[in-house]
């Protein structure tokens, strides 16, 4: 499956955009694991991508949308967190809103 995915940074969140036609929300899982990667997959395997969140990306802080088989997921920014922190976050499971189809 082909399919396009934006990255864009604002002044307080890093903001995906993937193009997931024929998928609704149930078909999708987005999440974080241990080494600050967004993994964005559908259940059946068709489709995976990952991204390695930049160091401000606040994995304790983040909201997925989708509708018309277009999925946005934002990843709040925060620069005051420390090494630290982020190496102490766990793996997050992000539900996903929007319109049942």
């Amino acid at each position: 499956m082909q399919t396009q995915i934006s990255w864009r940074e604002t002044p307080r969140a890093h903001v995906f955009k993937a193009y997931l036609p024929g998928f609704d929300r149930d078909d999708v899982l987005v999440f974080i694991d241990d080494d600050r990667v967004l993994q964005i997959s559908t259940e059946d395997g068709k489709f995976m991508s990952r991204f390695k969140l930049p160091d401000n990306a606040r994995s304790d802080e983040i909201d997925g949308f989708m509708e018309n088989g277009v999925l946005l997921v934002a990843v709040g920014k925060d620069v005051s967190l420390s090494m630290q922190e982020r190496a102490n976050n766990n793996v997050k499971v992000i539900e996903i809103t929007g319109d049942d189809e």
